[in-house]
């Protein structure tokens, strides 16, 4: 991942902004590449890791006598481009068009230098976080938050705050911080003088197709090998991590067979556990060379707590910190990464049975808030928030829901929870999420190819719920890993849609208990549970004693509690003394300090 940052200001302020990103952006043992710009009133500052290979290396940034180009990211393009004049070619071309229409998970910057101006594009689904912060004649952009703050105002958005806490990720351009902005997906954000104007160029719809099922299942197949091959060349040090479920399986399945000797495979999970049988027998069958596999490890969380902030600001929950660990191994085994993100909020997973009942636009939205919240209100977040702090903006933060759903377009309400989905909770959680370890390792998301997404999203209902099309997608057309038992159900997929759906029935009469049985997922997942690190406890309430955050917004006795309550094994607290302990951290680095540099404890693992 490329740092980005371009400030435009009317004070010229152009060295000592170029100077600070470069000292906040420093990684220790990381070679890059630097570029940066100086145009009249505006500056930038562009990091590129340098191992990740020569072609990415020197193709995301571009500049001649009237334009300057930026680029976060890839574009997936047949012949081998540099990206950023490929995006300029096209921009300048057809600007109407072009953006709509060019696959890869990207943000370009493109700075006129003629007219002064800058346009900002992300992809469709804002897989790669970038913000901005406008005041007057200045704008500041930048993909990471610690940027913006340096430069611009630091204070908290007490409803972004709230909802946070709330849902776990941020809705819509929201984040916790006042005056910073998250870039919405499918966006061009246009600066000129004192003018800023954000459109969107596509928006997410399920438009029905008529189509025999095998040549959906077909021409699903044939659009994820062709991304993958487009995807995957070139790359240096490729790793996927391999587990029992269907997704990473699906990847490795696509993997262009000249393609295979060179890719890391890895599987973490318990040594004897149902997961990792699994891993090794799809290792097998798929003919890869090598597989890594380590399983969890007792780690401090509070050495990992600074590292992560300090990269994230606080944007992601706190069992996000488990992929930090994971580099002392990985670290000079994985330049790019495969992860499965999106591929099953496409096929269907996200469908509740809640959302068939005939409910109204207004009381729909008002049943998905309640859903949406992430933690027992009562028991948890009432305990650590005042209750004027509550009181005051909850109504706030139900109304911003509200208005995300205004714009969306759909003819009923499960194809309008996934629209929603996939346009708010994925970009501020699951993609933002891995932003934790970004600056070690790229990713590339095989399911965010366009056509791909274009083709799942006109499945008829029928074929989504259950993921019923998905199974009998990967059944018929990837024989080899079909008779491998999908590790999160313990069932075999079926080469029929009525044979998904009855597996699905069998799942839901064996209970959810047997469910998690199968699968050492859950038993993996406590790898961040903070009960495991004993140290956490003290340091959490010191930490919280001494920290300045506002004492009108927290309740020190309440966090005090839950932390006791916590830690003697009768609730678990996890997630909400996760969040808090993230917040605070984000606070005294960002808020109270406005650190210059890296701080020390802030330093990332150091590599082998």
């Amino acid at each position: 991942m490329a740092y980005i940052s371009v400030i435009k200001k009317s004070d010229r302020s152009n060295a000592r902004f170029v100077e600070e990103c470069r000292l906040i952006s420093f990684i220790p043992r990381i070679e890059s590449k630097e570029h940066t710009v100086d145009g009249n009133g505006f500056s930038g500052i562009m990091h590129i890791r340098k191992e990740l290979s020569n072609e990415i290396f020197d193709g995301n940034f571009y500049e001649d006598n009237n334009f300057v180009v930026f680029i976060d990211g890839y574009i997936a393009t047949k012949k081998k481009k540099n990206y950023a004049k490929y995006a300029l070619d096209g921009f300048l071309n057809d600007k109407s068009r072009f953006i709509a229409e060019l696959n890869g998970e990207y943000n370009i910057i493109i700075y006129n230098k003629q007219e002064d101006s800058i346009d900002l594009f992300n992809d469709r689904f804002a897989a790669r976080p970038i913000f901005f912060s406008q005041k007057a004649e200045e704008l500041i952009i930048s993909n990471e938050i610690k940027t913006l703050l340096k430069f611009g105002d630091r204070a908290i958005n007490k409803e972004g705050l709230l909802e946070f806490m709330l849902f776990f990720h941020n809705v819509g351009d929201w984040t916790i911080y006042e005056n910073v902005k998250a870039l919405k997906p499918a966006s061009h954000l246009k600066f000129r003088g004192a003018s800023i104007n954000i459109s969107t160029y596509w928006s997410l719809t399920y438009d029905r197709v008529q189509t025999k099922v095998k040549n959906l299942a077909n021409e699903a197949k044939q659009l994820l090998s062709d991304s993958a091959e487009l995807k995957y060349r070139d790359r240096n040090k490729t790793g996927l991590g391999l587990s029992g479920g269907l997704d990473s399986r699906l990847i490795a399945a696509t993997i262009p067979d000249h393609l295979k000797n060179s890719m890391f495979v890895r599987t973490y999970g318990l040594e004897n556990s149902s997961e990792m049988k699994i891993a090794r027998e799809l290792f097998k069958k798929l003919k890869f060379s090598e597989h890594f596999t380590h399983e969890p490890i007792d780690i401090s969380f509070h050495k990992l707590l600074f590292p992560a902030v300090w990269r994230t600001e606080g944007q992601i929950p706190f069992y996000g910190l488990k992929s930090l660990t994971q580099h002392e191994l990985l670290i000079d085994k994985m330049y790019f990464k495969l992860p499965g993100h999106f591929g099953d909020v496409l096929t269907g997973k996200s469908l509740r049975p809640f959302m068939f009942k005939p409910m109204n636009r207004e009381s729909f939205v008002e049943v998905m808030f309640k859903h949406t919240i992430k933690l027992n209100l009562n028991q948890e977040i009432k305990q650590v928030l005042r209750p004027e702090f509550y009181n005051s903006h909850i109504d706030s933060v139900k109304g911003h829901f509200r208005e995300s759903y205004k714009t969306l377009k759909a003819n009923n309400n499960w194809d309008l929870c996934s629209v929603w989905d996939l346009q708010n909770r994925q970009p501020r959680f699951t993609f933002h999420g891995s932003q934790v370890d970004a600056y070690l390792q790229e990713t590339i998301k095989l399911f965010t190819d366009y056509q791909y997404v274009d083709l799942m999203t006109t499945l008829p209902l029928r074929l989504r719920f259950g993921q019923s099309f998905y199974k009998y997608m990967i059944a018929v057309e990837f024989p080899d890993i079909a008779d491998i038992p999908n590790g999160n159900t313990g069932v075999v997929l079926k080469k029929s849609i009525l044979g998904n759906y009855m597996d699905l029935f069998s799942v839901y009469r064996t209970g959810m208990r047997n469910r998690k049985r199968r699968s050492s997922t859950k038993v993996s997942g406590s790898y961040a549970n903070t009960r495991q690190d004993k140290e956490l406890k003290q340091y959490l309430l010191d930490f919280m004693d001494d920290s300045a955050f506002p004492g009108d917004w927290l309740d020190k006795k309440g966090m005090h509690h839950i932390i006791e309550e916590h830690y003697s094994g009768r609730v678990d607290h996890n997630y909400t003394i996760g969040i808090l302990a993230t917040f605070i951290a984000a606070f005294d680095m960002f808020i109270t300090n406005n650190y210059s540099a890296v701080p020390e404890r802030a330093q990332p693992l150091k590599s082998n």
